[in-house]
């Protein structure tokens, strides 16, 4: 066998993971409202780069699990929030 050559191991077999208990998305939602309300309660000028970073993620986690209502066009919104 040379210096450089591979030794085939046998695959490792890996238990499967216990169920995860599912949390409602309201629960989810919840906690990252909870988040992001400790984070506004800083002043945007004394926010670093790695606070809008963070709020940014947040977000999108939010939005991953319960899309923000989109009005069609500026029309409809007037409609809806005269």
């Amino acid at each position: 066998m040379g210096l450089f050559e591979r030794k085939i191991r046998p695959a490792y077999v890996v238990p499967p993971a216990e169920a995860a208990l599912a949390v409602p998305d309201e629960v989810r939602i919840d906690q990252i409202d909870v988040k992001l309300r400790s984070i506004a309660v800083i002043p945007r000028g004394e926010r670093g780069e790695g606070v809008e970073w963070q709020t940014d993620r947040l977000l999108d986690l939010r939005n991953a699990i319960r899309p923000a209502e989109c009005v069609g066009s500026i029309i409809d919104n007037r409609r809806e929030n005269p």
